[in-house]
């Protein structure tokens, strides 16, 4: 069999089996993604492996790690050793498996699996610590891998934190590739990195471009939902004369639990308390809220009104919980009644507001790697922004309604 396999220089050490994790990051045309498939395709043609393929939808996964393995075997002229089936690719000469997974929904089904050979998990910049803990346990046969691809975002994200900036072990290969150091990649994919390299000098605004292409981290830039808006600073409360509002966003299977404590003094938003909290029983949340919220128990909550079962069992443990009113353009019309503020600040014992802070984004077109029009915020990295809006929400209908010059900013909560 003769197959001309593209083994780029950064493949070459994860055939030493004393690396328990792979983590290969960088920018577009890097060839992380090809040089992953080839590396795996190798392998399972060698001995029976079972390929866990993971990304953190399922759908993102058949759309495209699934293809690309699919046009890989059809590219190396590898179709007669490979049999393509709809959920799955299986290796005739020795039973070898490709399997797919989706990481958001559901992911303590992870901890069934057994017998894992390589664990890979594609465009990995967002997958939480959590999820890292349970796939890590699974892997325990001799030579198992975890092999991890990236485009970095933000030093907040799990992936980022725990491999780049807190590199620790020695069984962990790291290491960082971009276009320049692909010499597979193709003359029209360079000609798009040209065009959007002299678009963004033109613009003055080369944020993007280093995110997209140069692997670089994307901060202070216009893709954030909040850009230009907030800061961390440490503050004395002004209790007396504020108004203190409160809002909760409930948690789901891989979400946190997330309370909002906040006030608004001369048109600055100031966030005063956070909660942040995985895996958090309806039944605790009332009080654990009380210990880390000042004044959570006599409060009016705005809560997510998605979960009334959930407001209503809080209800019943004495908590002043009402639901929010969500409709058609609810999340924009936050968003932007948040902009509205000369400033944001957070104090600094709220590190998961400044995390959401960084990481909340508009989407992207990723045929002009420019924000969607009109813009749309990405469902992730929201809780404690949620949260927020909902805590605001009369605020905000109060300041778009016409008071005739009087502007009513409490309604009940007085």
């Amino acid at each position: 069999m003769q197959v001309n396999f593209k083994l780029f220089s950064w493949i070459k050490p994860l055939f030493d089996p004393k690396w328990l994790t792979a983590v290969i990051y960088g920018g577009r045309g890097s060839g992380k993604t090809v040089g992953v498939v080839h590396f795996l395709l190798l392998q399972a043609l060698k001995k029976k492996q079972l390929i866990v393929c993971a990304r953190l939808t399922k759908e993102a996964i058949e759309n495209s790690v699934y293809s690309e393995i699919k046009n890989q075997i059809e590219d190396l002229k590898l179709s007669e050793y490979f049999e393509i089936k709809a959920t799955e690719i299986i290796c005739k000469l020795n039973g070898s498996r490709f399997t797919f997974k989706g990481l958001y929904k559901g992911p303590e089904s992870i901890k069934g699996g057994s017998r894992i050979s390589y664990f890979w998990i594609d465009e990995a910049e967002a997958v939480s610590a959590y999820v890292l803990s349970l796939i890590e346990p699974t892997l325990r046969e001799d030579g198992s891998m975890m092999i991890i691809t990236f485009n970095p975002k933000s030093r907040f994200y799990d992936v980022y934190d725990r491999f780049v900036t807190k590199k620790t072990s020695s069984r962990e290969y790291v290491h960082k590739t971009n276009w320049d150091s692909n010499p597979f990649m193709s003359k029209r994919l360079n000609w798009q990195r040209l065009g959007e390299y002299e678009k963004a000098v033109e613009s003055g605004d080369m944020s993007i471009y280093n995110w997209i292409w140069e692997g670089h981290l994307l901060e202070n830039s216009s893709i954030q939902v909040l850009y230009g808006k907030w800061t961390v600073e440490d503050f004395e409360e002004d209790s007396e004369d504020s108004q203190v509002y409160y809002g909760l966003d409930f948690g789901y299977s891989v979400d946190p639990t997330a309370i909002v404590r906040c006030y608004i003094k001369d048109e600055v938003l100031y966030i005063t308390h956070e909660l942040y909290e995985f895996k958090l029983e309806i039944d605790h949340i009332g009080q654990i809220a009380e210990r880390k919220i000042p004044g959570f128990k006599r409060a009016r909550v705005t809560a997510d009104c998605a979960r009334p079962e959930s407001i209503s069992f809080l209800k019943r443990q004495g908590y002043d919980v009402v639901p929010c009113e969500k409709g058609k353009g609810s999340v924009e019309d936050g968003i932007e009644f948040l902009r509205t503020f000369k400033r944001i600040v957070i104090h600094p014992r709220c590190v998961n507001f400044e995390k959401e802070a960084n990481l909340y984004s508009w989407k992207v077109d990723k045929n002009t790697n420019e924000i969607r029009t009109p813009p749309v915020p990405e469902d992730s990295y929201n809780h404690l922004i949620d949260a927020l809006r909902y805590a605001l929400e009369r605020v905000m209908k109060a300041r778009q309604a016409d008071y005739s010059g009087f502007l009513r900013l409490h309604g009940d909560y007085r």
